[in-house]
């Protein structure tokens, strides 16, 4: 199976959420950020009620997986809520990701006083 037969969803360029499940009181978000040395993809998922207030304190636990190519790292967010309260909420996610890579024999020059 590769990663785009089972991404859930695909919010921002370069953004992929893989997978979201209800394990030990938590709701857990797994995401996968595309070719990050290139674009420094990133970002959150926020747990929000109907009035917009985030849910639950949120822990978040980054691991990179490097495949062949090194291009994806994910992310697993770990948000405390009751199962009875997730029908009321949604969630809200905020991404970066740079389209500007520059490449080739470069450097930056400042003078020091």
């Amino acid at each position: 199976m590769t990663s785009a037969e089972k991404t859930l969803c695909n919010p921002a360029n370069g953004v992929y959420i893989e997978s979201i499940g209800y394990i030990d009181g938590a709701l857990h978000i797994l995401t996968r950020y595309d070719d990050i040395a290139h674009t420094d993809n990133h970002g959150y998922i926020d747990l929000v009620d109907k009035n917009g207030k985030v849910m639950g304190e949120k822990t978040e636990i980054s691991f990179s997986y490097w495949d062949s190519a090194h291009q994806n790292s994910y992310t697993e967010q770990i948000i405390p809520v009751s199962y009875d309260m997730l029908d009321e909420c949604k969630l809200k996610g905020e991404f970066v990701t740079a389209q500007g890579y520059t490449s080739g024999d470069w450097e930056i020059t400042f003078p020091l006083e």
